[in-house]
Formats: structure tokens, C-alpha cells, sequence
């Protein structure tokens, strides 16, 4: 998997006429800093390209659109790993919002806090829905006004006719852009292989361990401030990059660490850990 994610984008002769070179796909990106300079080097192949967009602060319909942008700027194998994993996530959010069994949609609320260092997400069930309206609406029920501070985690069951009940998928609703939207999917690796997904792209599509550069300096003063948070939280970056090309970045915040080395925030929160930070 690592060699595949470390992939760099093919050579610049292309092998798709229809190809486009001018897609700008670091503009997923919310840090100003840290955008610029990804726009500057370029520094990631088109593997690590997917991985931004699937872990970026935009809905699963943007994340679809996106991808599909990206096949266009690669070379033919390339193209197609990416444009399977488009019709993945066309396939789910084919499967919320026309289900083609009787569905029960599971409610969590998620309310987030920030406590010494750590990012905090307890849940609490809310309630089950035959549709992601009427989750939403729920959410707004409870939540109006401070939308920000909770997402909803949503739990797919499936009840067919005749059959066990079947815990399918889940998926995430944040308030993006002014309103709930759909912005991560989640489905075990086994159940895409199940479903003929291919092994490579079940594999990416559960993949949250890329590593990547920063533009700020060891040692520099950070302020991260996630759309839950009050206020700013501020702290030392320590950042180095080991023998084998892996980047480790550290947000020392008092006598607590903030890990941004992978895709998201400590590895399993729901926040990219090229967004909401800059220098302080």
C-alpha cells in the first residue's frame, strides 16, 4: 500500500487525449498557506491526490465530482483505478438516497469538544429515520443554531423482505456550506470486495495513513481552530521527516501532542490535517 500511495503522477506525455492538465485539485485544501504552497510544488502523485479529495471538508457529491476530474488529469491505468473508485461512491450515495431495499437510518449525535490536547467525540443515539431528510431535520431540531458543534453519524440498516436485518454502510452529516450534507462514507474493505470492488481500490478507499508535507518550519508557532472550537488553540510544531521519506508533524500543545501526520487530525478524527491551520 505504501508504495502505492507514494506513487507520482505518470510522465507528463500523456496517454489520454482527453486528459486535463489545469485541474486544480488543491483547491480542496482550506489552509491558505498550505494550499498555495501545494499548488506551488505539486507534491503529491495522483493516489495521494485522491486520498485529499476523499478526506477534504466537501460532501460525497463534490468528492464524486472531484474524482472524476482527476481520472481526466492521468494517465490510462491511472484513470481507471480512480474512476472505479468515483462509481463507488455514486454507487452509495445511490444506496441513501434511493435504497432499492427497505432501509432504517441509525442517528448519532456526535457533540465535539476540545479538552488538553485532545479532540473529543462522544455519541449519543438520536433516534431512527426512514430518510436522510428526516435526519437532518432532526439534527436542525435539536442543534439549531450551533450546527458546527455536532455531526450526525448515520448507521445504513438494511431490511430486505426476507432476511436478516444487515448493518450495511454508514455515513457521516455535517453542516457544510450552511446545511447538512453528506461528507465521508464508510463500508468494510470486505464488503466492497464482496460487491466486486477491486482489492487495490476497496484498499484505498478505507485508507487514512498518508503522510505529507507542510510549509511551516520546525519549530514554528501554529493556531488550529476547527469549526467546533470556541476559540483558537495554539501550539509548537514539531516536524521531521525520517530516513525513508515519511513526514511526522506534531502540534505541541502544552504537555499534550496533536498528530497531523496523516490524512486526518490524530489519524481517526473527522478533520483534514491540511485544513483550519495556520501560522499564528
Amino acid at each position: 500500500m505504501r508504495k502505492l500511495m507514494e506513487e507520482k503522477i505518470s510522465g507528463r506525455e500523456s496517454e489520454n487525449a482527453d486528459r486535463d492538465d489545469a485541474f486544480d485539485v488543491y483547491g480542496v485544501i482550506r489552509s491558505e498557506e498550505i494550499r498555495e504552497y501545494y499548488r506551488k510544488e505539486d507534491p503529491l502523485g495522483i493516489f495521494e491526490k485522491e486520498q485529499l479529495i476523499l478526506h477534504s471538508y466537501t460532501s460525497v457529491e463534490q468528492k464524486a465530482a472531484l474524482l472524476k476530474e482527476l481520472s481526466r488529469a492521468c494517465g490510462r491505468e491511472e484513470s481507471r483505478r480512480v474512476d472505479e473508485m468515483r462509481r463507488v461512491y455514486e454507487k452509495y450515495i445511490g444506496k441513501i438516497h434511493h435504497p432499492d431495499v427497505r432501509t432504517v437510518l441509525l442517528l448519532e449525535y456526535v457533540e465535539q469538544g476540545y479538552d488538553e490536547g485532545r479532540i473529543i467525540v462522544p455519541g449519543v443515539l438520536g433516534g431512527a429515520f426512514d430518510t436522510v431528510e428526516e435526519a437532518e431535520g432532526e439534527l436542525t431540531k435539536i442543534y439549531g443554531g450551533m450546527e458546527e458543534m455536532v455531526f450526525g453519524r448515520v448507521t445504513v440498516l438494511q431490511i430486505p423482505q426476507n432476511g436478516k436485518v444487515k448493518e450495511a454502510f454508514c455515513f457521516s452529516l455535517f453542516w457544510l456550506d450552511d446545511k447538512w450534507q453528506i461528507k465521508d462514507l464508510s463500508v468494510r474493505e470486505e464488503e466492497l470486495k464482496a460487491q466486486g470492488v477491486s482489492a487495490d481500490t476497496a484498499e484505498r478507499f478505507c485508507e487514512y495513513s498518508m503522510r505529507h508535507p507542510l510549509p511551516f518550519e520546525n519549530g514554528s508557532r501554529l493556531k488550529l481552530f476547527l469549526p467546533f472550537m470556541k476559540e483558537p488553540v495554539y501550539g509548537i510544531l514539531e516536524s521531521e521527516k525520517d530516513g525513508n521519506g515519511c513526514w511526522y508533524h506534531f502540534l505541541n500543545v502544552g504537555n499534550e501532542s496533536i498528530d497531523l501526520s496523516y490524512s486526518r487530525i490524530d489519524l481517526t478524527s473527522e478533520y483534514s490535517s491540511l485544513d483550519f491551520i495556520e501560522r499564528a
